[in-house]
């Protein structure tokens, strides 16, 4: 018998055509590639419905095979989403280009104008980007984004992040 997993929710329809907007759970999402087959939860049974496309900017908007009109959609919207277990792509390996930040917990910022920054605290996931929170040297708390325009380098064997923060960026976070 086949094992399924929750990956997430039907929503409500998008247009006129059978498109409907969808929720896939982040930590399903790079793991989603090329399935076939979805399952949506009716009435107690899992119903398989084959994908035509997803788009959008985060894949938000699904159309399944068959789903043509407003209301078609509207019978398998709000619903969860299932997919075989067996068809979920492994969990993809990440370069340090493509560093997934929640690791860069207790790393050591050092900042290419200003030197040594502080020691990364907390990481905070926000749908746009990352956050880290950092404590400076003199007690004040500094939240900057994690992202490729602000970090330089990436030293994992010594646990530290070059980073380029524009000029006055920390004057913002200093107490008065």
């Amino acid at each position: 018998m086949d094992e399924y997993t929750h990956i997430g929710y039907t929503k409500k329809p998008h247009g006129l055509k059978g498109e409907l907007k969808i929720l896939i759970e982040d930590e399903w999402y790079d793991r989603i590639d090329n399935i076939e087959a979805y399952f949506i939860k009716i009435r107690g049974q899992l119903t398989p419905y084959f994908l035509e496309f997803i788009r959008g900017e985060s894949g938000t908007i699904a159309k399944f095979e068959d789903i043509n009109t407003r209301e078609a959609a509207l019978d398998i919207g709000s619903k969860e989403l299932y997919v075989r277990t067996a068809d979920l792509a492994p969990a993809i390996e990440v370069e340090v280009e493509d560093l997934v930040y929640a690791f860069c917990k207790g790393y050591e910022v050092i900042d290419t104008n200003e030197g040594h920054l502080g020691i990364i605290e907390e990481v905070l996931e926000y749908p746009q980007q990352e956050m880290a929170i950092i404590i400076t040297d003199d007690n004040n708390e500094v939240l900057f984004p994690l992202n490729k325009i602000l970090i330089k380098k990436i030293d994992e064997t010594n646990e530290i992040l070059l980073v380029d923060l524009p000029e006055g960026f920390l004057d913002l976070f200093k107490a008065n």
